[in-house]
């Protein structure tokens, strides 16, 4: 079967062959690898997220299930990775809009949007982060 990864602010997607079977931590180990043989990332660099979840769970929760990919998924999955929030050292450009904002706005999960979308977000009272999907106050 392939899964799709798609890398979150570009429009690169990879397709990765992979085994129903297989755990939930090995997925996300041979997923990490596979990526960074066809990025300039590094294995250990790459942040997984799951599209179908509400809110990210712990990495090390993931990595660590030994549940299989066949019993955790009743349809074909999809994700998002990315470089580690740890190692983005600041924002050039909002990820929402991709624009070069003069102020940046953090939500309260930490991620940072420029002040004309995270005032576009709460004009329309929406209340989930636009990168994390985590449900946040704008």
């Amino acid at each position: 079967m392939l899964i799709t990864f798609k890398r979150v602010y570009t429009s690169q997607t990879f397709n990765i062959p992979i085994d129903l079977s297989w755990s939930v931590s090995k997925f996300i180990y041979e997923s990490k690898k596979f990526l960074s043989t066809r990025t300039s990332l590094n294995s250990n660099d790459i942040q997984i997220i799951d599209v179908g979840l509400e809110r990210q769970e712990d990495e090390d929760e993931l990595e660590n299930s030994e549940q299989t990919l066949e019993s955790r998924y009743k349809s074909t999955p999809c994700f998002y990775f990315r470089c580690k929030m740890n190692q983005v050292s600041s924002l050039e450009t909002c990820p929402v809009c991709l624009d070069n904002p003069r102020q940046m706005l953090q939500t309260s999960c930490y991620h940072e949007i420029c002040s004309r979308c995270y005032n576009h977000l709460a004009e329309i009272s929406h209340r989930s982060c636009p990168i994390c999907r985590s449900n946040t106050i704008i």
